[in-house]
C-alpha cells in the first residue's frame, strides 16, 4: 500500500492573552503517496532556484514577497494534494485552555478529519525535545483509532523541509482569509482553487 504524507504547519497564535491573533490554524497538505510528494518538493526547489535563492531560503508567509507564494501556488497547479484546515476563532473558547492543549487538540482534530491511513506525518520542529517526545505518544494515541493509522509521526526542521514550507504557506492564506481589512484576503485561497480544500471553521 502507497503511504499517505502529510506536512503541518499552524498560523496565528494558541495563546489567549490581550495582543494574541483572533484566530488560530492549523493546515494539513496531504498527499496520497511520496511520489506525489517528491515531485511538488522537486516543483518546489525548481522555482526557488529560478528566484536565485539558496536552498536555506524558507517560503514563508509572512516573509515572502506576495508575488513569490502566489508564484509557488501556480507552479502546483499540476501537484495532486489536498488541504485539510481549522480555523479556530479564540473568541468562542474556553478561556482558560492552555496554548500547548489548543495546540495538541487542533491537530488532533484536524489529522482525524484526513482520515489518515498508513500515514507519515511530518510536523516543524520548533518546539522542545520534551515536548515533542509527549506529542509524538499523545498524537498517536489520540489518532491511531478505527482504521485509521499513523505510522511514522515526526518533528522535522522546516529549513529543511520545502513541504513544511508549503503548509506554512497553507496556513497563512487560510489566516489572510480572515483579514476582511485587507484587499488580498482571498487572493491566495483562490490560487489554489484547482486543489480539494476542506476548511473547518470553530466559532
Amino acid at each position: 500500500m502507497n503511504n499517505q504524507i502529510i506536512f503541518i504547519d499552524d498560523s496565528g497564535d494558541p495563546g489567549l492573552k490581550k495582543g494574541s491573533s483572533h484566530y488560530f490554524v492549523i493546515a494539513c497538505v496531504v498527499f496520497e503517496n511520496e511520489s506525489e510528494s517528491a515531485l511538488a518538493a522537486a516543483i518546489m526547489n525548481a522555482y526557488k532556484a529560478r528566484l536565485g535563492w539558496s536552498n536555506k531560503t524558507e517560503f514563508k508567509f509572512n516573509k515572502t514577497q506576495k508575488k513569490h507564494i502566489l508564484g509557488v501556488f501556480r507552479q502546483l497547479e499540476n501537484a495532486r494534494f489536498k488541504v485539510v484546515a481549522s480555523l479556530i476563532k479564540k473568541s468562542a473558547l474556553d478561556q482558560k485552555i492552555k496554548p500547548n492543549a489548543l495546540y495538541n487538540e487542533t491537530i488532533r482534530d484536524t489529522l482525524l478529519l484526513c482520515e489518515p491511513r498508513s500515514a507519515k506525518v511530518r510536523l516543524d520542529g520548533h518546539s522542545g525535545h520534551n515536548y515533542m517526545k509527549h506529542a509524538i505518544a499523545y498524537f498517536r494515541q489520540s489518532v491511531n483509532i478505527d482504521e485509521r493509522k499513523i505510522i511514522d509521526f515526526r518533528f522535522v526542521d522546516s529549513s529543511k523541509n520545502v513541504l513544511i514550507q508549503l503548509a506554512d504557506l497553507v496556513a497563512g492564506s487560510v489566516l489572510r482569509s480572515t483579514k476582511l481589512n485587507k484587499s488580498d484576503n482571498k487572493l491566495f485561497l483562490e490560487a489554489l482553487k484547482d486543489k480539494e480544500i476542506q476548511i473547518k471553521l470553530i466559532e
